[in-house]
């Protein structure tokens, strides 16, 4: 599996009594409601393209983001931040390892040759900063970050989430950063119960690998977590279209459907409830694995328990023949972390990332969209 067939994530839901809804058809998708939501407890996390992706929401929105869970992600600006051949050969040859999938760009057969640089990329990120184009990297100071590589993992190698937590230290103290690079795991979410073993890289990409990897993720950001199996929230389906900008052209790689986890006493406003955001990874949508990833991946359990309102984006698989300028579909359903879009997609500008982010806020009820 590459980076343009990410892997996946794992839930326990025997653990937490969902009310789940039936299956959701575009059109009756109600809008995106809005709960109390405490601002200054807004993280995210993400598994392969996801984590590329969350660490994009974090660092451009620094301000207002408090954390990261990053499985098998890499440096902001990993692929250099341009819309040009260079820029996929960047993704191919310092992001990712792709020589064992039989996928082939415009150049040819592309493979790992080397981990990012990270002094170029820390220094493309102040420059961004500096343009106004994201936060200032103040903002990320103060933030706490879990970062998961597997030893099995082949697809994103540990030499790349090396490079990311170089690239944290940069902003972040190396106090507030868990680096967890020692579990033989493939290429996949990590959970302790469910579903491949733990060196599989293979759909759904939710391994079993005895590592509660939501867990690990929320009680780095958020500080121990309660446990409370008679703890009870559920699943709201919505329409995800009304947040993708009226500017889009084109292809945008968003789904008609996102879901959301909100726990019964987040309900009536009068528990100010944290907000985590999880970016599933490539192949992982409802489109591949169903109800898997917000049901699978083991976030739901804590966050009935915590006051966690969890918010679930969803992509969207290009049709085979939607091809960008650079001769790359997206059939697997990534996110955008190298431009494929061939929109803004680094930046607070970036086409997912302003569809992300107005979900965010109407969720915490800050806008009225």
């Amino acid at each position: 599996m590459t980076i343009f067939n990410k892997g996946a994530a794992a839930v326990c839901a025997a653990a937490v009594m969902l009310a789940v809804v039936p299956a959701v058809h575009a059109a009756e998708a109600p809008p995106l409601p809005s709960f109390t939501v405490d601002w200054s407890q807004v993280s995210v996390s993400g598994l392969s393209s996801g984590a590329f992706m969350a660490v994009q929401v974090q660092t451009a929105h620094s301000a207002d983001i408090m954390g990261a869970g990053i499985f098998a992600g890499g440096p902001y600006g990993c692929a250099r931040g341009n819309l040009t051949l260079a820029t996929l050969s960047e993704a191919i040859t310092s992001c990712v390892n792709i020589e064992q999938v039989s996928w082939t760009p415009v150049s040819g057969k592309g493979s790992y040759l080397r981990p990012p640089v990270v002094k170029d990329l820390v220094a493309g990120t102040r420059d961004l900063a500096r343009s106004g184009a994201i936060d200032p990297v103040s903002g990320l100071a103060d933030d706490k970050v879990y970062l998961f590589s597997g030893k099995a993992d082949h697809t994103v190698p540990q030499a790349v989430m090396t490079a990311l937590k170089q690239w944290y230290g940069a902003f972040v103290p190396a106090a507030q950063v868990t680096g967890d690079f020692g579990t033989d795991a493939g290429h996949a979410m990590i959970t302790g119960d469910y579903k491949n073993d733990c060196p599989v890289t293979e759909l759904p990409y939710i391994n079993d690998c005895n590592l509660d990897g939501a867990g690990k993720t929320l009680a780095t950001i958020y500080g121990p977590l309660k446990s409370d199996p008679a703890a009870k929230g559920r699943i709201i389906a919505f329409d995800q279209r009304a947040f993708v900008p009226e500017d889009s052209v084109g292809y945008d790689g968003l789904h008609d459907l996102g879901h959301l986890f909100v726990p019964e006493q987040c309900e009536t406003g009068a528990t100010a409830c944290k907000l985590h955001v999880v970016f599933h990874g490539c192949q992982q949508n409802q489109d591949f694995i169903g109800d898997d990833y917000w049901l699978r991946t083991g976030y739901n359990e804590h966050a009935a328990a915590n006051d966690i309102i969890v918010l679930y984006p969803q992509t969207k698989a290009s049709e085979k023949s939607a091809f960008n300028p650079l001769g790359m579909p997206n059939p697997k359903g990534c996110w955008d972390w190298w431009g494929f879009t061939t929109q803004d997609y680094l930046t607070k500008n970036g086409v997912q990332m302003r569809a992300v982010w107005g979900m965010v806020e109407r969720v915490a009820n800050r806008s009225n969209r």
